[in-house]
């Protein structure tokens, strides 16, 4: 990720909790669900990525392009882009 400029270090996932879900229009999880309340309007999505450990670079990068590739064109979508 460093070579686009994110730094990741002491990066974890967390749990998606109930004031995101309020403050968001969509929700995107990887590779699990989120629970919204039944009376949300927000969206969710559910992306799956693939296992990447013991992969080479080209194909971690790959996978990296492609989900930036999503996110942009979600932006786009929703005005942000």
């Amino acid at each position: 990720m460093g070579e686009v400029g994110v730094d990741v270090t002491g990066a974890v996932p967390r749990a998606v909790t109930p004031p995101d879900i309020a403050w968001a229009d969509l929700v995107v999880t990887i590779d699990c669900t989120s629970e919204v309340d039944a009376e949300s309007t927000t969206q969710t999505a559910v992306w799956t990525v693939p296992d990447v450990e013991g992969d080479p670079l080209t194909r971690m990068r790959a996978i990296r392009d492609a989900i930036s590739e999503q996110v942009s064109d979600l932006a786009d979508e929703y005005g942000h882009g």
